[in-house]
């Protein structure tokens, strides 16, 4: 609404806000009036005046008027006696938009008037556990305006508020779900996951319910990227982020003690840290708290022992359910060689990218465009094959990377980026068989 313009006048201004209504009633898989879709309608409808500062107060009233009436516009919010938190947020930012305008300080927190209700009872009735978003790269197949809507038509049945916007090149999207790998596993087929990003919903209705005196979880954490990963699972934030990734037994036993669980799940991450998990299996006993651990030798390994807990299932259910996901898995490493090492398998240059399980070198390559076809040489038989890079790796790097994989493995593979943001090397690649 403003290409070619230098200067912006009111109209300008509210034309802009017509076009944003827009664009989010087509994003919307099926909009609801009552939400913030509605406030933002009735205030793009407003005729501007010619100064900003009278225009901006009148979209700010009419934002507040809306926002009083969503709970008549929607029976749910009516019931539980509570306006649309989304139209109220809407509101919140036109009222910093007038603020700003007229040179003042934006309030860091406000009293909310007895308008907008309260609801103190419990709910239980959380019916969509995850909040998945992310953005997708498309791949040559599906360029195009609306060359992807067989995946708008398969998200929608998987859950509920479905946003999906698509250009050329480009699918972002939001869904509710019970299956985030089954939402990962349909999106990344159309091309490489720019963003993904799955915030656990349950876990927020859980730790207002202190459902964290049943179960926790203690996994090694080494890097930003990984941490940001474990955090969306049901995991205090707690992590134990030793130097140099090994952790010892004393920070083992400071994270226990710190949780009022009774059940405590110890995730190594790490081969020289399952030795130390298994000692304390066999001496820690304060008479309260069980302890149990998977023996997870990476953390690619932990995200996916994670992925198989559910929190509906018994403990002991779980670990049997998650020991069996982390054995059906490979997990290597991709770094450049900082020495040659000769053995009698492999003879290992300084500089060459070497493939490593554990710490025994699998394969080599003098540069990093052989690494593909060496990956696919381990892995090529698993059905699932997640990519975390690196601190040190370019994100339009491991893109290509991901890409090249894709391309050489079997249709029937799914392909995974995420940034894992571990600092010893380049890629942790895990394989996962499903069937």
């Amino acid at each position: 609404a403003l290409t070619g313009l230098t200067e912006m006048t009111t109209s300008d201004f509210m034309a802009a806000f017509r076009r944003g209504t827009e664009a989010s009633y087509a994003a919307i898989g099926d909009p609801t009036e009552g939400t913030i879709l509605t406030v933002m309608k009735e205030v793009s409808n407003l005729t501007p005046d010619e100064e900003f500062e009278s225009t901006l107060l009148r979209m700010k009233d009419q934002a507040m008027a809306t926002v009083e009436n969503t709970p008549e516009l929607m029976p749910l919010l009516k019931k539980a006696g509570v306006v649309d938190a989304g139209g109220l947020g809407f509101y919140y930012i036109l009222k910093a938009f007038y603020l700003t305008c007229l040179g003042e300080k934006i309030p860091e927190t406000e009293e909310i008037s007895d308008i907008f209700g309260t609801n103190e009872e419990d709910r239980d009735d959380l019916f969509f556990r995850f909040c998945i978003e992310g953005v997708i790269k498309k791949n040559e197949y599906y360029k195009g305006e609306h060359a992807a809507e067989p995946l708008r038509k398969q998200l929608s049945k998987m859950g509920e508020s479905e946003v999906f916007i698509e250009t050329n090149g480009l699918i972002k999207f939001h869904i509710h779900s019970n299956d985030d790998q089954a939402v990962m596993d349909a999106v990344s087929r159309y091309g490489s996951l720019l963003d993904f990003k799955v915030d656990n919903m349950q876990k927020q209705v859980d730790e207002n319910a202190n459902l964290y005196d049943k179960v926790a979880f203690v996994p090694v954490v080494a890097g930003e990227g990984f941490s940001a990963i474990f955090s969306n699972f049901l995991v205090p934030q707690n992590q134990i982020n030793p130097l140099g990734n090994e952790a010892s037994y004393e920070e083992f036993i400071s994270a226990i003690n710190s949780l009022k669980a009774k059940n405590i799940v110890l995730l190594p991450n790490n081969q020289n840290a399952i030795g130390t998990c298994e000692i304390l299996i066999q001496k820690y006993n304060d008479g309260v708290k069980k302890l149990y651990f998977i023996p997870t030798n990476s953390q690619a390994e932990g995200v996916t022992a994670l992925e198989h807990y559910d929190p509906e299932m018994e403990i002991e259910e779980n670990i049997v359910n998650m020991k069996e996901a982390v054995s059906n898995c490979l997990t290597i490493k991709v770094a450049i060689a900082s020495k040659e090492y000769i053995s009698e398998d492999i003879h290992v240059y300084k500089g060459d990218y070497v493939l490593l399980k554990g710490n025994h070198p699998l394969a080599t390559s003098p540069n990093k465009s052989g690494v593909p076809s060496l990956v696919r040489e381990v892995l090529g038989g698993y059905d699932i094959i997640t990519v975390y890079y690196g601190a040190g790796v370019d994100p339009d790097e491991a893109e290509d990377f991901s890409s090249t994989l894709e391309d050489i493995l079997p249709s029937s593979t799914d392909v995974i980026l995420v940034e894992g943001d571990q600092k010893l090397f380049h890629y942790l690649i895990n394989g996962e068989k499903t069937n």
